[in-house]
């Protein structure tokens, strides 16, 4: 895949302020994602949460990281990852997205310093445990950087970049020193391009075969490599895809629903609605009535 095809389908994260590359917010699982699992994505910024209530799984490149209340996870850039509830429970948590070039001051720390941590092949996700001492350090770090976040000051950006830098500091220690993976890396190139098909073609009829096809592989290694990174079937993911953007024009345009059936793919506004209330739970009329507008869960747009 070209680099700027690659670019084209990466997650484009809604930052809280166009000139800086910095997404914090607090959030309820339920509001993100209404099934209570997000859809599998990626994005430069590298990513942290912290639990405030309840508990989470993190699947990162196929590997399920749990969390419970007081913990949290450092995800890294460009790995594909997806939080859900491993039980049907909600849960409330703090999401920080951060551009790694915002601590990049100088072209020697960059070098040195940032890419060690954002290219090491071996560094995919640190689960940050309330009850290990290093961890606990950073898990209030990630607390202070809210509460600086919401004051307001007038040197709040200031006090972030110091804070910010003590995490790195941090994460920097824990790096790897072999880089392997050669192989897993291609694997995920091709899922990501897998994954870009469905987000581009959604609306169209298309199937397994074409999707493996995206991602240049036969179908049965198309299957493995979503089973091992996703833990879901490609034609789950197109599913599952397809009902999100239905959520997102369910809540923001007056779309019939049979009109919104038709532009996500789907065969018929029936079995939309079938597949939309056995995902979610509710009808697509019972959940336009209750999104009142645009939701928390809408990080991205693409």
């Amino acid at each position: 895949m070209c680099p700027q095809r690659q670019d084209s389908i990466r997650e484009r994260v809604n930052y809280d302020a166009p000139d800086l590359p910095l997404y914090i917010h607090r959030s309820i699982l339920s509001d993100y994602a209404p099934s209570l699992s997000a859809v599998c994505h990626w994005h430069d910024d590298v990513e942290f949460m912290y639990m405030c209530r309840g508990h989470m799984d993190y699947n990162v490149d196929g590997t399920i990281y749990h969390m419970d209340e007081g913990d949290g996870i450092f995800v890294n850039s460009n790995r594909l990852h997806y939080g859900f509830s491993p039980d049907g429970s909600d849960s409330e948590f703090i999401c920080i997205l951060l551009t790694p070039t915002l601590l990049s001051a100088t072209a020697y720390i960059e070098q040195n310093y940032i890419r060690p941590v954002t290219g090491s092949q071996r560094l995919r996700a640190v689960v940050l445990e309330r009850e290990c001492a290093d961890d606990a350090a950073l898990l209030t770090l990630l607390q202070r950087i809210w509460s600086v976040y919401q004051s307001g000051a007038p040197d709040y950006v200031l006090q972030l970049q110091s804070l910010f830098y003590r995490v790195w500091q941090e994460l920097f220690r824990r790096v790897p020193g072999e880089q392997t993976g050669a192989a897993d890396q291609g694997d995920r190139l091709s899922l990501k391009m897998m994954l870009g098909f469905i987000h581009d073609h959604h609306g169209e009829r298309i199937t397994a075969a074409d999707i493996a096809a995206a991602g240049f592989v036969s179908q049965s290694k198309c299957f493995r490599l979503f089973r091992r990174y996703i833990n879901r079937t490609p034609v789950e993911c197109l599913t599952e895809y397809r009902l999100k953007v239905g959520c997102q024009l369910l809540a923001e345009t007056d779309l019939s629903v049979t009109e919104i059936a038709a532009r996500t793919g789907f065969v018929s506004s029936s079995y939309f609605a079938e597949r939309f209330r056995q995902h979610y739970g509710c009808t697509p009329l019972q959940f336009r009535r209750r999104s009142g507008g645009p939701s928390a869960w809408q990080l991205v747009e693409r």
